[in-house]
């Protein structure tokens, strides 16, 4: 990739190029501690962190240019814009040299299944086989590159979705699929990328934080809608799902998944189970029988959309097929594990919205108690805490209210407010549910107590690599501490020992 100059780089991202010199640029970055000489400085404001108090620090460091949304009295020029972030994803795209149009890129966005949608995304496109990427929660994988996500963003920011694919494209990857949270819409990191289709799985309350109601949320996800309708790109949307026809307004050519009538990728024959889920594949290609490895309708339903998006970038129905019934999973997604006559899930499920789902499907196998070890994370919507302390309270038996990311609020305050919805349908502490602050602890007396038939659900860490506690984060594996407490109260199954 050649280096642009500055005035071309500014051309090319539709900013003024006014007293900017024709000097090479090495980079583009809007992290101060990162700015080297003959970069780009962007000034973003942040919940916590406003970048136009480093502007300075910047130019000391050999910025050749600053942007900001301000003015700033620096040696170096300052390009004022209306919004810093239109701003980055302009130059990102400009500076990559528009990687997106060279890849036959689907955006998934939605409140719950983002991530598997994704996966199955990347299986189905390499089952055909094309070299394909994904950009998600868990991982960025380029060609047969995996890369853990260690960050707490879905999407990264502008600049390094434009980076990865340009990676991508370098890599000789011709099929992608990028997770596009409401954050990302809302923040533009994924401004200026073609997406030749895009999926949205569902819409229900949350980040009412960021978003404060429920239509600026559901605004956030149409613009991706938008964004693929602006490039004749297939919409692929949930018609089961409540604002199907919000989207559908947005959208020119529409492809609907669902189970209801009226779907042009549907599933007929349903028989979900625990550990597979086995329905007949209804497309306008054609039909197949397939047996998906993954439990619940819900994944049923996360397949539909994938083989939608597939089949509206030209994937065929075999390889769709194919891509579904050898998929491998996805890490902290309803992961199984075999506890002597009793089952474990690891699931990452945090939303009231996906609890539910989880729990309906978990009680449909439960030969005894359900029992879910679950917190909340800190500086998100508080409201939700009550909410999932209603929905454990309507669909499990008992629950140990644990920690979460704290990350330096009181723990006991997070909670309690989730204990307070359970109470208002009548739990009681010590009786339906216990308060224990520590995780690990809260799962050696969920693993302890459970007995013959019981399933035990671990929700709402499911992948992460780490517990944000107020001195620090720790390194933290849902999966193999849960996998370590069965072996070491001897209750890890052996053959003959299996529950579900």
């Amino acid at each position: 990739m050649v280096a642009p100059t500055l005035d071309r780089l500014f051309a090319a991202a539709g900013l003024s190029t006014a007293g900017l010199p024709a000097t090479l640029v090495t980079g583009v970055t809007h992290d101060s501690r990162q700015v080297a000489p003959g970069m780009v400085f962007v000034a973003l404001r942040g919940r916590s962190v406003d970048g136009n108090y480093f502007v300075a620090k910047a130019a000391q460091s050999g910025a050749l240019c600053v942007v900001s949304e301000q003015p700033h009295a620096v040696a170096v020029p300052c390009v004022t814009v209306p919004s810093a972030r239109s701003a980055l994803a302009d130059l990102a795209c400009a500076f990559y040299q528009h990687p997106s149009r060279q890849l036959v890129l689907v955006g998934v966005t939605g409140t719950d299944g983002k991530t598997t949608v994704c996966h199955l995304l990347d299986a189905i496109f390499r089952a055909a086989g094309h070299v394909a990427g994904l950009i998600g929660t868990v991982e960025t994988r380029i060609a047969s590159q995996v890369q853990v996500n260690r960050t707490d963003l879905s999407t990264p920011e502008a600049l390094e979705v434009q980076h990865l694919l340009r990676e991508m494209v370098d890599a000789g990857v011709t099929h992608g699929a990028l997770e596009v949270s409401s954050h990302a819409l809302a923040q533009h990191r994924v401004r200026g990328c073609r997406f030749l289709a895009a999926v949205v799985t569902n819409i229900t309350p949350e980040h009412r934080d960021f978003h404060q109601d429920l239509e600026r949320y559901r605004a956030a996800k149409r613009e991706l809608v938008k964004m693929a309708a602006a490039e004749q790109g297939t919409v692929v949307l949930n018609r089961d799902d409540s604002s199907f026809l919000f989207l559908a307004e947005a959208a020119e050519k529409i492809m609907p998944f669902g189970l209801s009538e009226g779907c042009a990728v549907t599933a007929r024959e349903v028989q979900a189970g625990l550990h597979s889920s086995r329905f007949r594949l209804v497309t306008p290609q054609g039909e197949r029988l397939v047996t998906l490895p993954l439990s619940g309708t819900f994944n049923v339903f996360n397949a539909l959309a994938a083989a939608a998006a597939a089949q509206a970038v030209g994937v065929g129905l075999d390889a769709i097929s194919q891509g579904l019934e050898h998929f491998p999973g996805v890490p902290g997604r309803m992961e199984i594990l075999p506890g002597a006559n009793f089952t474990v899930v690891v699931d990452y499920a945090h939303t009231p919205g996906a609890l539910e789902q989880l729990l309906q499907e978990l009680r449909r196998f439960c030969r005894g108690r359900l029992t879910v070890v679950m917190g909340m994370a800190a500086k998100r919507d508080p409201l939700k805490r009550a909410e999932i302390g209603r929905v454990i309270a309507r669909l499990a038996d008992q629950a140990i209210i644990t920690e979460d990311d704290s990350r330096g609020e009181d723990l006991y305050t997070i909670m309690q407010a989730i204990a307070a919805g359970a109470s208002a349908l009548g739990w009681r502490e010590g009786v339906e549910y216990q308060l224990i602050a520590d995780r690990r602890t809260a799962i050696e007396r969920a693993v302890a107590r459970a007995a013959p038939g019981d399933i035990v659900l671990l929700a709402g860490k499911g992948h992460e690599r780490h517990l944000a506690r107020g001195a620090g984060d720790m390194p933290w594996n849902e999966r193999l501490v849960a996998e370590l407490v069965l072996k070491e109260q001897g209750r890890w199954a052996t053959s003959g020992q299996l529950s579900v």
